[in-house]
């Protein structure tokens, strides 16, 4: 872990982003929060084998019958691509969400916080260097720990493009703690954690909102791509 400002985050940004090298990315606002799914934040816990085989079947079912889209959950992509978009609209899932953009990241840590006092956290997970050095299962029935990273189908999930998400999937409970171990095992490092002082966000908010990246941005909706598109038509 570092303690870093506004500044050296940015610089960090333009001396290891430039070759095209690509990291992940994840913000959180309080830095005592561990890296961990809304799936293994449920207390008390529940059996993963019984939440894929019991709720997850169930839940499709009732939005269908909602007159949402039925997804076949024989196929372990639609399978997971089901479990993001039911994620991004609140339901707890294995599933973890992170961006190819750092500046996305420290959107998503700062934006709820109230207070200027004390620290958020931005991730930064060398995906690279851990896909090449370990097996990438994305079965949740897999009986071995394991952490891979997962692009789900993009149809009807606008906000994975805008976000420019990318997520991971685990039966892991404590993902930190986790990439720390295996890493210390294979003499690597494959995640870094910064902590950045709020007392920063008024610069941070001005430096996103000159880039473009705000709720209405990341969040599109129906109505507003239609005014757009009705704009650049019409002019109106």
């Amino acid at each position: 872990m570092e303690n870093w400002d506004w500044e050296t985050y940015k610089n960090w940004i333009s001396s290891n982003m430039q070759n095209g090298y690509q990291y992940l990315f994840r913000g959180q606002e309080n830095p005592q929060w561990k890296l961990q799914t809304t799936f293994h934040r449920i207390n008390p816990p529940i059996n993963l084998q019984l939440y894929l085989q019991n709720i997850i079947p169930e839940i499709n079912n009732q939005l269908q019958s909602k007159g949402f889209e039925y997804h076949n959950l024989q196929d372990v992509h639609n399978y997971n691509s089901f479990l993001s978009k039911i994620q991004h609209h609140g339901f707890p899932t294995p599933l973890l969400d992170w961006t190819y953009s750092p500046y996305i990241a420290v959107y998503f840590a700062i934006k709820d916080i109230q207070s200027l006092s004390g620290d958020f956290s931005i991730f930064i997970f060398d995906n690279i260097k851990w896909i090449t050095a370990n097996y990438q299962p994305i079965d949740l029935t897999n009986p071995n720990q394991f952490l891979s990273t997962f692009k789900p189908y993009y149809a009807n999930n606008p906000r994975l493009i805008t976000q420019n998400s990318i997520l991971t999937i685990t039966n892991v409970v404590d993902i930190e703690d986790y990439l720390y171990r295996m890493g210390r095992a294979q003499s690597q490092i494959f995640l870094y954690k910064i902590n950045i002082p709020r007392s920063e966000i008024p610069k941070i908010k001005n430096d996103l909102e000159a880039m473009g990246i705000n709720e209405k941005s990341l969040f599109p909706n129906l109505d507003d791509v239609c005014k757009e598109i009705k704009m650049n038509f019409f002019g109106y």
